[in-house]
């Protein structure tokens, strides 16, 4: 179906069942018709916020021709063609929903819309087929839950998931899907994706690889820092720990104002939830408190009070014991000196954790 009057000359509407017809400017369909309205008009400008998991919001313009050279370089980098179908299920406040949306007009790809939900492919017809689509690892993980949406999602040509961490279950129910399925690493202030990282097939791999055109290093931090000329002349320096195999790849470790430094050692919570993911049956998180020997302890905070570790050792888990898991699966510098339960734990909409000013800590029982 061409989008003819409606949408814009430019733009190429496949199925659009997930709009409601409620076109206020504040929701999704009145964001929508507003940057197709912008993009016909000749915009050169355009407003982008960020989302605030990583600091105070902020609003950054970008130039038509920095998305124009956005939306290329991820065409260029996935063999995307003209005609090809691409699924707009993100929301349109943020960056990738615009890149998106952004994306199906410069390539010239028709686009299917679902309007932002948990599981985006339940308002998709399975007669449908998509050729590329962006999602969080929440949405991915529950389009799996649901075995009508599961196949659908299988049967995606090229899925990228971004927004925030893929924990490792997800990744390995991801690992036999016949298409192409990438993590992508990227944020507001460099339109979405610099790199990705296949995560299915033969060739998947614990490094990100940038896209053609962008530059890499590290700082004094160890942070990553990033040239991408088709945005901006500066540098653009992260606060995401990293390390670099060579000046196209690198594998992420955390973020460096996550970091717990304890007794002198810097410990990295991203990296120990990884690895004790699979054994604990609750969202958790690791983080750190005040120590009068150490400086800063490890502790780790569960979701849901509980009065014993029996309560939230996943039943998957080979081990009895959270000394268990800690002894089998981390250092001795590395294991949480107290375990904490909280009634709720708060998480982005993209699934990252919100870390700080926790409160109403409850102690686990014998731990």
């Amino acid at each position: 179906m061409n989008s003819g009057n409606i949408f814009g000359k430019q733009l190429k509407i496949r199925d659009y069942s997930g709009f409601s017809g409620s076109y206020d400017t504040s929701g999704f369909e009145g964001q929508f018709l507003e940057f197709v309205s912008q993009w016909n008009n000749g915009t050169e400008f355009f407003k982008f916020h960020t989302s605030g998991s990583t600091g105070k919001p902020k609003e950054i313009n970008f130039s038509r021709k920095a998305i124009i050279g956005s939306a290329m370089l991820t065409g260029r980098y996935l063999g995307l063609q003209p005609d090809d179908t691409a699924l707009l299920c993100m929301p349109l406040e943020y960056v990738a929903g615009k890149m998106m949306l952004a994306r199906a007009i410069v390539l010239d790809l028709f686009l299917v819309i679902s309007k932002p939900a948990a599981n985006p492919l339940k308002s998709i017809s399975e007669s449908i087929g998509i050729d590329f689509a962006a999602m969080t690892p929440m949405q991915v993980q529950e389009c799996l839950s649901d075995p009508v949406t599961s196949m659908q999602l299988r049967n995606i040509k090229c899925l990228i998931i971004g927004g925030g961490p893929i924990n490792p279950d997800l990744e390995e129910q991801l690992a036999n899907f016949p298409n192409r399925v990438f993590e992508t690493y990227g944020m507001t202030e460099t339109l979405t994706h610099i790199a990705m990282k296949k995560i299915n097939g033969s060739d998947r791999s614990d490094f990100f690889r940038v896209l053609p055109g962008i530059r890499i290093g590290t700082e004094s931090r160890n942070c990553l820092k990033i040239k991408a000329p088709h945005i901006t002349d500066s540098e653009i320096i992260t606060n995401d720990l990293v390390e670099l195999r060579d000046d196209m790849h690198f594998r992420l470790l955390g973020r460096v104002d996550n970091v717990i430094n304890s007794g002198g050692l810097k410990i990295i919570p991203e990296q120990i939830e990884k690895k004790l993911k699979k054994h604990i049956g609750k969202n958790f998180i690791i983080s750190g408190e005040a120590d009068d020997r150490l400086g800063e302890r490890v502790i780790m905070i569960i979701e849901g009070y509980a009065d014993s570790e029996s309560e939230v050792i996943s039943s998957d888990s080979e081990f009895k014991t959270l000394n268990e898991i800690f002894a089998a699966n981390l250092s001795p510098y590395e294991k949480p000196r107290k375990v904490y339960s909280v009634e709720k734990l708060l998480f982005t909409s993209a699934g990252k954790p919100v870390r700080g000013n926790i409160t109403g800590l409850k102690p686990i029982n014998n731990v």
